[in-house]
């Protein structure tokens, strides 16, 4: 039950900075350089992140693969928050507080009609639940696939 509010809040972020972003106007010309660098350091905490729970050399793999496949950074996102899920709680609360943050500083760059593909997006992975026991046995490898695909937009962004 915790999980569905947590994906409930998270997804209301989207909604939440296009209302930032309309109600402040003036201020994103002034700090868009600043939130630039603000979204790159929330997206390089949440790679470092995934990266560190379970360290193994085969993760390589799994950044490498994640880094070359091509799929919308909200997918990503919502991978890495399914498979905190499957780890711990305190770990799960780190993920879903930097999903949120990103995803407030990120909805300045999309347009309001685009808000209902980005929650599909986000709620695709999450289709996974039913194998959830093959998962947890290789998290560690999904965890790396979840930071490559993050890293490939930490070094794509603009």
């Amino acid at each position: 039950m915790l999980e569905i509010l947590q994906v409930i809040i998270i997804l209301s972020s989207l909604p939440l900075g296009l209302i930032l972003k309309k109600i402040s106007k003036e201020e994103p010309k002034q700090y868009k350089k600043a939130l630039f660098y603000a979204e790159k350091a929330v997206l390089l905490i949440l790679i470092l992140s995934l990266l560190s729970l379970n360290f193994n050399y085969y993760m390589i793999i799994g950044f490498v693969i994640g880094y070359l496949l091509i799929f919308n950074i909200q997918f990503y996102l919502g991978l890495s928050l399914f498979l905190s899920f499957l780890t711990t709680k305190n770990f799960n609360f780190l993920i879903s507080s930097l999903i949120f943050i990103f995803n407030l500083i990120y909805a300045r760059n999309i347009h309001r009609n685009k808000i209902l593909t980005y929650s599909v997006y986000f709620l695709i992975p999450f289709i996974l639940f039913f194998l959830k026991t093959t998962l947890t046995t290789n998290i560690s490898l999904f965890l790396s696939f979840t930071a490559g695909g993050l890293f490939k937009y930490f070094v794509k962004f603009k």
